[in-house]
């Protein structure tokens, strides 16, 4: 990589070199349960593609594989990919950019991105059909006596 374009992109290898360790130490350390901050969410009631993606990284974070993909199905593949890129930022920063990218990478890195996208789009359509044709089933009274609303 040429000098110029290293100093221009620095910033954004280092930010992220920092970034994905804290991050897992911030989700790590993060009280569970709380407010739920997705808009989707809060306005549908339905879980948006990106959602149980945090959680998913937690578990990965612990080799947890099986309830990383409860969790959300593309969270072991992202948070596999999220490392393998930490990674090569890390390679990028200590050699200075000096690492020389395959010949076919500029052709080929629009397609990778569009597939990512569509895969993300698609599971994520599916895991909303799903959620509506399976509705969870309705809280059980334990008051059947005065009507109440107390659920157990």
């Amino acid at each position: 990589m040429d000098p110029v374009r290293w100093r221009q992109l620095l910033p954004i290898y280092l930010a992220f070199v920092l970034a994905f360790p804290l991050g897992m130490a911030w989700v790590e350390v993060r009280a569970p349960g709380g407010p739920t901050l997705c808009a989707f969410r809060v306005l549908t009631h339905l879980d948006c593609p990106g959602c149980g993606l945090t959680r998913a990284y937690r578990a990965m974070g612990r080799l947890d594989v099986a309830g990383a993909f409860q969790y959300n199905p593309l969270g072991p593949a992202l948070f596999t990919a999220t490392v393998l890129l930490w990674g090569f930022a890390v390679v990028m920063v200590g050699t200075r950019g000096r690492i020389r990218l395959p010949a076919w990478w500029p052709a080929a890195q629009p397609r990778v991105l569009w597939v990512a996208v569509v895969l993300y789009l698609g599971v994520g359509f599916v895991r909303i059909a799903y959620e509506i044709t399976h509705p969870p089933p309705p809280p059980v009274s334990i008051s059947p006596w005065f009507g109440g609303t107390h659920t157990r």
